[in-house]
């Protein structure tokens, strides 16, 4: 059973877990070496700095977000997708037909290798293909499970798109499938919903 308490520790953490979800598993780079905001801490420390690994790596952030998936229900999938949302709106702007920025933010990050972006003439939707997707690798659900990627997702394309974007999970490794396949869409034009 979920307490008051439980639900104040992740609102009084959450900045702090997306802040620690944005170090990177390369050596610390100066600030004018830095191509892009995924390559630093938000709230930059002396120590990861140092080391120049992520505080929390994959393992550890995919267990933490099953966690809080456990600890709040369908409101931890909510949560879950809304800090990858967020991270997303604030990930650098990509050009439209540039994806190789957006690749290596995955890869960078140890989510994931990007297998492939498609997209239509109109830009109203693009279909997203995740190979070793790090919130599904190793887990069975019966429904998608990659709501931090999905919502990243949203949130890059809605930059992108310069309007809202919504994204659906179509095919999924933790349901048996051998990628994760995401749809990415204008919120006017949403062909999933």
């Amino acid at each position: 059973m979920k307490s008051a308490k439980d639900e104040d520790f992740v609102a009084d953490n959450l900045d702090s877990f997306l802040a620690t979800w944005k170090a990177v598993k390369r050596p610390a780079k100066q600030p004018s070496d830095v191509r892009s905001r995924s390559e630093l801490l938000l709230s930059t420390s002396s120590a990861v700095e140092a080391v120049g690994d992520p505080i929390v790596g994959r393992e550890q952030l995919a267990s933490s977000l099953r966690k809080m998936r456990e600890l709040f229900g369908p409101g931890g999938d909510m949560m879950v997708y809304q800090m990858g949302l967020d991270a997303g709106r604030r990930s650098p702007l990509v050009p439209a037909k540039d994806y190789q920025v957006f690749s290596e933010l995955f890869s960078d990050n140890d989510w994931g290798e990007i297998q492939s972006v498609d997209t239509d003439k109109a830009l109203t939707s693009i279909t997203v293909v995740l190979r070793s997707g790090f919130e599904c690798e190793g887990q069975k659900s019966p429904a998608p499970n990659s709501q931090f990627v999905r919502g990243h997702l949203a949130g890059t394309f809605t930059q992108i798109l310069g309007e809202e974007a919504t994204c659906d999970e179509v095919r999924c490794i933790a349901t048996g499938d051998d990628v994760c396949e995401f749809i990415v869409s204008r919120k006017s034009h949403n062909l999933i919903r």
